[in-house]
């Protein structure tokens, strides 16, 4: 009997026996894996979409969003306060000069004409004490009756012109200052004429009438001058002016000044009015003619490292303002001709705020729009929070989210877990053996 037909046919049997079990247990396990696949990746999808939605949600009302974690904020040293209003004071930065109080300075003049000589070493900056003799006049040379004669017409003419002035200063028609210099002439005109009619002799002293310093000399020894000629300055030194040059623009402001800080030119101390005693001595009414500058004058005790006629910077300070809201210059950034704050919203996230500025003391400065009392702003750390913002990144956290990891790739077919049988052996040929 030929068995060679009936092994082939329980062979084929078997093989196909094989396949079909195969494929249903791999449809099936295909089948449940797609659909756990599909429903891993559909909810994160999900989860992916509601976390987009909500950090648009958060920050679409803002804009410029920007978020740290507390370790973030502590390595680049963000600080916060609290905005509330407080009483404030201004401040408008001009230039100006230090002068000598007139009624802390005096101007010796020359009593009679003739040639001067300078007593001892007498040269500006000495100490003086009063009553001590600085010049000596020689008049010997003089004519006493041409003299007289001279001072006498000059005395009628300042009498004349200070009755003149007084009537016009009744009438308003001439400053105070015009009519100071008026009385000052029909002075000096009194003292030359009684110099020259004296029979006191031949020479003529001058002498210190307070205790300071020489701060102006105007003639040498061996000079020729002449009666009521300014000779020196003697200055005490206890009183001195700050005259600050205000510009124009400034004029509305110019009501609310009531003190100011200055640094000389020759240093770096800056000094204050109020701890010197000073106080706002006037205002100038008028533009000078020359640059359009309004004068504002302080008077104040003098220090001994103060020189009078040196230029200095000056800050005036203007009325203080209990309801300002204002916040540490530190605090703003500043893009352009715009300002910003940053305002913490919650314990990572922190807004970018446009404000609009008022006047500013230097550590302070005012809020006039953009922040509301409580706001919370950064204070410290400013500058990095505007690099992160203008930069759109937000520092420990990525607004570009990943998409969804994929599946491992499927297990190939494994033949319902079993080989495949090798099937029958075949000879060297090719043949079934």
């Amino acid at each position: 009997m030929n068995r060679f037909p009936f092994f082939l046919t329980v062979y084929s049997l078997f093989v196909v026996m094989n396949i079909s079990c195969g494929h249903s247990h791999d449809a099936g396990h295909d089948h449940g894996h797609d659909h756990e696949h599909e429903e891993t990746v559909a909810g994160h999808d999900h989860e992916h979409e509601e976390a987009v939605a909500a950090h648009e949600e958060h920050g679409e009302h803002e804009g410029d969003e920007t978020e740290l974690t507390a370790e973030q904020q502590k390595r680049i040293g963000i600080a916060t306060m609290e905005v509330a209003t407080k009483a404030f004071r201004g401040v408008i930065k001009v230039g100006g000069t230090i002068v000598t109080s007139p009624t802390d300075a005096a101007t010796l003049v020359a009593p009679a004409s003739g040639q001067i000589r300078l007593a001892g070493s007498l040269v500006e900056g000495a100490k003086v004490r009063s009553g001590q003799t600085l010049f000596t006049i020689n008049t010997e040379a003089l004519s006493e009756t041409s003299n007289a004669t001279r001072t006498s017409l000059a005395l009628e003419a300042a009498t004349k012109r200070l009755e003149r002035a007084k009537s016009l200063i009744a009438e308003r028609l001439i400053t105070q200052k015009e009519y100071d210099e008026t009385e000052a002439a029909y002075t000096l005109a009194l003292a030359e004429h009684k110099a020259a009619t004296s029979r006191g002799g031949s020479a003529s002293s001058v002498g210190a009438t307070m205790d300071g310093f020489v701060t102006a000399l105007m003639v040498r020894s061996g000079d020729y001058v002449n009666a009521g000629q300014a000779l020196a300055t003697v200055t005490r030194g206890q009183s001195m002016l700050l005259r600050a040059e205000v510009p124009e623009r400034h004029f509305a402001n110019l009501s609310d000044i009531v003190s100011a800080r200055f640094k000389p030119s020759y240093t770096d101390k800056v000094y204050d009015i109020d701890s010197l005693g000073g106080y706002l001595m006037a205002r100038e009414a008028a533009a000078q003619q020359n640059g359009g500058y309004l004068s504002v004058t302080f008077s104040f005790r003098g220090a001994g490292s103060l020189v009078a006629g040196c230029y200095t910077d000056v800050w005036l300070l203007t009325r203080d303002r209990h309801d300002a809201l204002c916040v540490p210059t530190g605090a703003l950034v500043r893009e352009g001709e715009l300002s910003f704050v940053f305002i913490q919203e919650d314990a990572t996230c922190f807004i970018k705020r446009e404000v609009r500025l008022g006047e500013s003391n230097g550590a302070e400065t005012e809020v006039l729009a953009g922040i509301e009392a409580g706001d919370k702003i950064v204070v410290a750390g400013a500058p990095q929070l505007a690099i992160a913002a203008s930069a759109r990144v937000i520092p420990g956290h990525s607004q570009n989210h990943e998409e969804a990891p994929q599946a491992p790739p499927l297990p190939s077919p494994k033949w319902g877990g079993r080989k495949p049988h090798p099937g029958p052996p075949r000879n060297g040929e090719g043949g079934l053996k």
